[in-house]
């Protein structure tokens, strides 16, 4: 061959290879959301990091980052600022005929013309489990496969502990006697650790059994803290009749203010619709709300084949409560929370075989790498008090508990929060 051709075969397959680099760019997604593989600090990246690229027999976790963000991020907070059983005379805070109002659901009613509400809450998730499965029990099977040599298999018991601590300030000013405008802003710290050890099983390329080694442990940890996604309301109550039913209707617009890849935001924006029916009573009073959250794409959630950016998934939220008035000073409230994830990303179980042994994994995928997903709905029930101990002055204690296992969940959450009207 002469060395002008030698020269062109040599630049042919440097072309092709570039072309085949890029390609493989291309289409192959990274492990996880803001991946960097000199410097892997993020706390959307640990779990993956951990056990040791994801688990599943594909090595795929790539949804849960989403998965959780997405729920850690639009964590139920108390938005209640109209029906606190205070009016104003001349400026001077007077006790009304009705309760103290709800706590995390909302009346019809409307604050009042140039009236100001503040509250400032605090609630505590320790989450236990993801779709059913509990994070204590979080094991998985990474099959490796090298082209000509053969397989290695990664059988990994796991555990993670996640827990949130999360504060939200809400400020709320009537515009006019049937128009609220409200600001939340919600200051988060995430503290996540995720424990890996097991084995590791090579095979040769007809299946026999070459060698194995037990794998070392890794306890990665990590904490942040920072604002979340920052939510802007309206809300127009549009009928009051005499007989105190009330219907109001409203939109929540979030901005994705919050740090993403570390659990304090979701990395998209949302628009939230809804409608509130109440009906206010001298003793007993009841309200249902119903909205449809839509989000827009973020980069915790992305095709693992692609590596294409992805919707968050929407929701419809159905939710609805009854506070009673025991005194004029305490008020008990019950709640139901509902959430209907449509088509949301999910985590199962599966058998995997690894030799002639077969194990329990945890995957987000397919056999054939395509992300898992269905409808699903998070339901939760709420109780607690209102206490008024002076003034315009509300204090607020209760606590959710879960009614099923879909989503990210926490077998039951603390709240405390304070408020006050002007």
């Amino acid at each position: 061959m002469s060395k002008r051709n030698r020269s062109r075969v040599l630049g042919l397959l440097v072309v092709g290879l570039l072309g085949t680099v890029v390609h493989a760019q291309t289409i192959t997604a990274p492990p996880c959301p803001g991946y960097n593989p000199v410097n892997n600090t993020n706390l959307a990246c640990e779990i993956a990091t951990a056990i040791r690229s994801g688990a599943g027999q594909g090595g795929s976790l790539s949804s849960l980052p989403a998965a959780l963000a997405a729920q850690v991020s639009n964590l139920p907070i108390s938005t209640a600022v109209s029906g606190t059983g205070i009016t104003f005379v001349n400026g001077i805070p007077t006790f009304s005929t009705e309760s103290l109002g709800t706590i995390l659901t909302q009346r019809g009613d409307t604050l009042g013309r140039h009236r100001l509400f503040f509250s400032f809450n605090y609630q505590r998730y320790g989450f236990g489990s993801v779709d059913g499965i509990r994070f204590k029990n979080f094991d998985g099977v990474n099959i490796t496969t090298f082209a000509g040599i053969g397989t290695s298999s990664f059988v990994t018991q796991n555990r993670i502990d996640l827990t949130v601590d999360q504060f939200t300030f809400l400020g709320t000013f009537g515009i006019t006697s049937r128009t609220d405008i409200a600001l939340i802003v919600p200051f988060s710290t995430v503290n996540l650790t995720t424990t890996s050890s097991g084995s590791q099983f090579n095979f040769d390329t007809k299946g026999n059994p070459v060698s194995s080694s037990q794998l070392g442990a890794i306890n990665l940890a990590g904490s942040k803290s920072g604002p979340g996604d920052v939510t802007v309301s309206l809300k127009q109550n549009v009928v009051k009749t005499e007989n105190k039913i009330s219907l109001a209707v409203g939109s929540e617009f979030r901005v994705p203010t919050g740090d993403e890849i570390n659990y304090l935001g979701t990395g998209a924006y949302g628009i939230k619709p809804y409608v509130v029916v109440s009906h206010t009573g001298k003793r007993f009073t009841p309200n249902f709300n119903f909205g449809y959250q839509w989000n827009s794409k973020s980069s915790l959630y992305f095709d693992p084949i692609s590596g294409d950016h992805l919707n968050l998934p929407a929701s419809l939220y159905y939710t609805g409560g009854m506070d009673v008035k025991l005194t004029k000073r305490l008020t008990m409230v019950g709640e139901f929370l509902g959430q209907y994830v449509i088509n949301g990303p999910r985590i199962v179980l599966a058998k995997v075989p690894v030799g002639s042994t077969t194990f329990t994994s945890v995957s987000t995928t397919d056999a054939n790498g395509k992300q898992l997903t269905s409808s699903y709905a998070v339901d939760n029930a709420g109780v607690g008090f209102k206490i008024n101990p002076f003034g315009g002055l509300l204090i607020s204690v209760g606590a959710q508990f879960k009614l099923d296992d879909a989503g990210l969940r926490a077998k039951w959450v603390p709240l405390v929060g304070a408020s006050y009207r002007f």
